[in-house]
This record gives C-alpha cells, sequence and structure tokens, in this order.
C-alpha cells in the first residue's frame, strides 16, 4: 500500500512540475476574458450599456463581477454563468449596508441584475445614498429585461 501511495505522489509531483496537473485538474474551465478599463455607462445614472453587458456575459472581463441580486431560489432557477448571488433584500435590513458591502468584490467593477431592474437599480441607488459607498464608482446596474430559460440568457432592452 505505502508503494502505491509513493508512486501517485511522485505522478501527480511531476505532473505539478510540468504544468499537466493544471489542465488536468481545471478541466474545462477556461479563463477570463482580459481586464477592462471601464465599463460603459447606459442613458441613465448608474446604468450599464445593455448592448455591452449583452456581448460581455459570454465572456466576462477578469475584473468585473456580475451579481445576481434575486431570491437563491430564482438564482438556482437559472443565472449568468460566473455570477454571485446576493440577495437584495440584504442590504434594506438592518446592517445591511456594512453586511452587503462586506461580500462585494473590492477589486473588480460590479454589475447588478435581477429580472428588470428594479431590484438591481433598487441596490445601486441604496449603496450610493444610504450607505455612502465610496466604491460606488465601480458599481452600475442592468436596466433591462433578463430571462433564463434551457440555460440560455435573453436580454431585452
Amino acid at each position: 500500500m505505502k508503494r502505491t501511495t509513493a508512486v501517485v505522489f511522485f505522478f501527480f509531483s511531476l505532473m505539478v512540475m510540468t504544468g499537466f496537473a493544471n489542465i488536468c485538474l481545471v478541466g474545462t474551465a477556461r479563463a477570463a476574458a482580459p481586464a477592462v478599463a471601464s465599463v460603459p455607462g447606459g442613458e441613465d445614472e448608474g446604468m450599464v450599456d445593455t448592448a455591452w453587458f449583452k456581448k460581455m456575459i459570454a465572456d466576462i472581463p477578469a475584473n468585473v463581477a456580475i451579481v445576481d441580486v434575486r431570491s437563491p431560489a430564482e438564482f438556482a432557477g437559472g443565472h449568468v454563468k460566473g455570477a454571485i448571488n446576493l440577495q437584495a433584500e440584504i442590504i434594506f435590513n438592518e446592517g445591511g449596508c456594512q453586511k452587503m458591502i462586506s461580500q462585494l468584490p473590492r477589486d473588480k467593477f460590479v454589475i447588478f441584475h435581477c429580472l428588470g431592474g428594479s431590484k438591481s437599480g433598487g441596490v445601486y441607488f441604496e449603496l450610493k445614498e444610504s450607505c455612502e459607498y465610496s466604491g460606488i464608482d465601480k458599481m452600475f446596474y442592468l436596466g433591462a429585461e433578463i430571462s433564463f430559460n434551457d440555460g440560455k440568457v435573453s436580454i431585452e432592452e
């Protein structure tokens, strides 16, 4: 038994040293798209450009985080690949500003979305006005209708 463990360890070590382990362990995962210098704004304050968002979700840049503010059940029913789920209601409860802010990526542009823009816009404006969040200049929300069917994302402006 010890010999088998030693042989497995030897081959795995060899795979790590050659970089082959990364290929095997990662499998079909792909690297994020290159970082973007800025996120194009939409027609209203804090809104992301919908056409840009549509293109971007196919290959999310390394420095962009998509935050789905719908309920965990809605998120489980379909979501943008790579999105994180932070329910909008978090921010509206006692201590919500700090609770929400503590879960947001600090080193990325953040784009909030829901099904139609009302919850995501509400989170954006709550962070800006009530929480007075200093990172709001890197925050945006999608003000368009988004739906999820059979693993596909549809966005209507």
